[in-house]
């Protein structure tokens, strides 16, 4: 029996989800791909988009699909104009690729990069943000958990601080959609993107954003798809007025099928609970052949630990062996808070709900054996 612990990796897809990929493969096998498209017309232009809209509390209309969280925050952002020689804050939390992308747009436009400050304990300082906070910050980007561990940063007081503001607040949930509730009217970003196949358990390939209405009146397009305008004398011209004009009208329909499924799931479950993951994240901390990560700090999730007298690679290779999954963990992922994570490798274990105690009780005997 497997114990799957790779959840912040990839997600164990439901079996009705599985079920229903396998129909729509079956259906494209059967009479053709763009015909089980056209016979499912409906659930791919407008269902996938209402149930997501549902998760995230927002109109269907300010909701985008990409081929990851990654492909959809790059294709937003390289839309957005940054008035030059202003300021862009993010967080220890933040994601390498996003960083990477920054770092460009500060030589572009001469920005200034400005991590906000943690406390003790790694929630981000507040009052710092209050205090420093001023008409030349264009984007403030937040990492609501970060990849490496389970950190929840309070992305709904920093839209309360941003709300009277000019700045661009974006808003990575890729590890807390589907553990935690997400609300984008409470959180007051501007945009928002997040991944199908990590804690909603949808399948790999799909990626979603909620971009506001405020940001897509400043988006400047460079490129639009044939199902958002047309082009009639080498002139363009775009013809809906959705977060749709910032998709590809090429996708994966068996993928978005199957994301459609989990988001249904998701939507039909109110219980964010996850006593099993504290359960497990105590005992872990008990263990004296290992050191937990940010012990101290409030984890949602996600867990991050070293052994003693293991490398991270081979204690995860003989733990898979076993039949649980865990994942080898990699700083650089989240370069702000690798001087935290003691060594460049780590491991990670990451898991919602559907694991019993049962489960995580076989996993802690095999862990402490290492």
């Amino acid at each position: 029996m497997k114990v799957h612990m790779n959840t912040a990796g990839s997600g164990i897809i439901h079996a009705s989800t599985h079920e229903v990929m396998s129909n729509y493969l079956s259906s494209e096998f059967q009479i053709g791909s763009y015909e089980t498209e056209l016979k499912n017309e409906f659930l791919l232009k407008n269902e996938v988009y209402n149930h997501c809209a549902q998760l995230i509390n927002c109109d269907p209309k300010n909701v985008a699909l990409f081929t990851s969280a990654t492909d959809a925050w790059i294709n937003i952002m390289r839309m957005l104009s940054v008035k030059e020689g202003t300021e862009i804050w993010t967080s220890d939390s933040e994601y390498a690729a996003n960083i990477i992308y920054f770092s460009f747009l500060s030589k572009k436009y001469n920005l200034k990069l400005r991590k906000i400050p943690s406390n003790p304990d790694f929630t981000l300082n507040l009052e710092w943000m209050e205090n420093n906070l001023s008409d030349n910050v264009s984007i403030v980007s937040i990492t609501h958990i970060p990849s490496c561990c389970g950190i929840v940063n309070p992305i709904e007081k920093i839209g309360d601080i941003l709300k009277n503001k000019d700045t661009t607040y974006i808003v990575d949930v890729c590890q807390s959609i589907g553990q935690l509730p997400v609300d984008v009217k409470r959180i007051q970003c501007d945009l928002l993107t997040g991944a199908g196949r990590k804690f909603l358990h949808g399948p790999r390939g799909v990626g979603f954003a909620f971009i506001s209405e405020k940001l897509l009146r400043k988006l400047n397009y460079d490129f639009f798809d044939l199902h958002a305008g047309y082009i009639e004398n080498f002139n363009s011209y775009l013809t809906v007025n959705t977060a749709k004009n910032v998709e590809k009208t090429e996708r994966s329909l068996v993928s978005v099928c199957g994301f459609n499924n989990a988001l249904k799931i998701r939507v039909n479950d109110s219980d964010y609970n996850n006593e099993s993951f504290t359960f497990f994240f105590e005992e872990l901390k008990k263990i004296k052949t290992i050191k937990v990560l940010f012990p101290d700090s409030t984890i949602q999730g996600i867990a991050a630990f070293q052994f003693e007298h293991c490398p991270a690679s081979d204690a995860v290779k003989k733990l898979r062996d076993q039949g649980i999954n865990l994942w080898e963990g990699t700083a650089q992922h989240t370069p702000f808070l690798a001087p935290h994570l003691l060594h460049s490798q780590f491991v990670r274990a990451s898991f919602d709900k559907r694991l019993t105690i049962y489960d995580i009780e076989i996993a802690l005997n095999a862990i402490r054996k290492i």
